[in-house]
C-alpha cells in the first residue's frame, strides 16, 4: 500500500511538473555596494517647543481595586461538585 502511494505521487509529480519560459542562469555577482547618503538634521534646536508630559486622570475605583472586587466574585462563583463514590451518588435518587 505504502509503495503504490508512494509511486503515485511520484508518477503525480512527475505529470504536473513544469518547465520554466527562461533559461535558468546563475545570479551575477554583487561588483560594488553603494551606501545610501546620510541625511542630515538642519534646524535650530532651540526653537522646537518643549511640551510637558500630561498625566493621566486617576480612575475611580482604580485598576487594583476593581481587579480585587473580580478576584472575590470569581471565588465567591459556584464551583462544580466532586463526586468520589458513584454510589451515594445513585443511592440519593429516587426511582
Amino acid at each position: 500500500m505504502r509503495k503504490s502511494l508512494l509511486t503515485i505521487v511520484a508518477l503525480a509529480g512527475a505529470v504536473f511538473a513544469q518547465e520554466p519560459s527562461q533559461p535558468i542562469r546563475g545570479q551575477a555577482p554583487i561588483s560594488a555596494v553603494q551606501a545610501a547618503p546620510s541625511a542630515a538634521a538642519t534646524g535650530d534646536a532651540k526653537k522646537a517647543p518643549v511640551l510637558p508630559p500630561v498625566p493621566l486622570p486617576y480612575l475611580k475605583p482604580s485598576l487594583a481595586e476593581v481587579a480585587r472586587r473580580y478576584r472575590i466574585e470569581h471565588m465567591r462563583a459556584p464551583r462544580a461538585v466532586k463526586i468520589f463514590n458513584d454510589e451515594t451518588f445513585d443511592a440519593g435518587e429516587k426511582k
